[in-house]
């Protein structure tokens, strides 16, 4: 009786019986064996799966490379102009104008449109970085000033230069790298050390006069004279302009 309500009980359940439980076990180890021999074929013999695989792999990688790309795309560019230009650079917008002609002609590589780029100058009405003294670290004292608050900022050769803070300017002294390494490299710039606008300004930079002075920075700096040599130049030379992505 006991035998038969056993063969009962497997044709009612046959999921349960020994043999179908042996069945599957075999299934599975059957599958799993095919599965490591196929990945150990060359690739012209892979099978679907490992064809499947390998678009996988490669829908990754290309994720990873459009992200980097997306990173290095959005990033901050400052460079020094190649041209030089007396202090008569049609005011600020003017200097504006000569950055975006820069980065057409000579920066072409650099991300952004032309248009993003703008001079980093101040003439103290049309262009402030700080209104009080290092903007007393709080945003909210500068004007049409291109750079951007708690931001890097990076040289052509994705060097950094520095980070600014909260008030969108960077402690002076504190440069990562020099906006150039070359020492001979003058910009006009119009900035006290204590990013201030300063008087000597090329007459609000419309002017080339010989008795017309300008502020500039020095090439190969990275404390304060970056931005301010402490003294000023002559409107008729030639100097060159620092250009920023904003």
């Amino acid at each position: 009786m006991e035998s038969i309500l056993r063969k009962f009980a497997w044709k009612k359940n046959p999921e349960n019986s020994i043999f179908v439980r042996i069945l599957n076990l075999s299934s599975c180890l059957f599958f799993l064996t095919g599965f490591f021999i196929h990945c150990s074929k060359p690739f012209p013999e892979s099978p679907l799966l490992d064809l499947v695989l390998l678009q996988s792999i490669q829908k990754e990688l290309r994720v990873s490379d459009t992200n980097a790309e997306g990173i290095a795309n959005t990033r901050k560019y400052i460079f020094v102009s190649q041209g030089t230009y007396q202090g008569s650079l049609g005011g600020v917008s003017g200097a504006d104008t000569i950055c975006q002609n820069e980065k057409t002609n000579n920066f072409a590589s650099l991300p952004g449109a032309n248009s993003d780029y703008k001079a980093i100058l101040v003439d103290g009405s049309n262009r402030i970085a700080c209104v009080a003294g290092n903007c007393n670290t709080a945003a909210g004292n500068n004007s049409n000033w291109p750079l951007i608050a708690n931001t890097q900022y990076f040289r052509p050769d994705n060097q950094v230069i520095f980070q600014t803070n909260g008030a969108g300017i960077f402690v002076l002294g504190a440069l990562s790298n020099a906006f150039s390494n070359s020492g001979t490299d003058r910009w006009w710039t119009g900035l006290v050390t204590n990013w201030t606008s300063s008087t000597d300004d090329c007459a609000n930079w419309i002017s080339n006069g010989g008795a017309v002075f300008g502020i500039f920075g020095l090439g190969g700096a990275t404390d304060d004279s970056s931005i301010s040599d402490f003294s000023s130049d002559a409107c008729s030379t030639s100097k060159k302009l620092l250009c920023v992505r904003n």
